[in-house]
């Protein structure tokens, strides 16, 4: 068998509202974003950081470098086990 071309998704997805006009446009484009960003917030408050520090990390390139390394390769897998373990449960319309 050979290897497969995967389809590169990343300017075809959009948000369907806000006035774009992606040509996969998705309801919940954004809502990941803000699952995991409240993830890693509700992690660092658990750990004892302050407001004042998480926002400080949320914006400073510490996140930017996260995902030019090892969190884009886990956000990545992540996806690949929600797709694996939920795909029964999608059907289309």
């Amino acid at each position: 068998m050979g290897i497969k071309t995967r389809v590169a998704i990343t300017d075809k997805i959009g948000n369907m509202f806000q006035g774009e006009s992606p040509e996969w446009p998705m309801y919940s484009f954004n809502r990941p974003a803000y699952a995991f960003w409240q993830g890693i917030a509700n992690e660092l408050q658990d750990m004892g950081y302050s407001q004042k520090d998480i926002k400080g990390i949320l914006q400073s390139k510490h996140m930017r470098w996260l995902f030019d390394g090892d969190g884009h390769d886990q956000v990545t897998e992540l996806g690949r086990m929600i797709a694996r373990e939920q795909h029964r449960n999608w059907t289309l319309i």
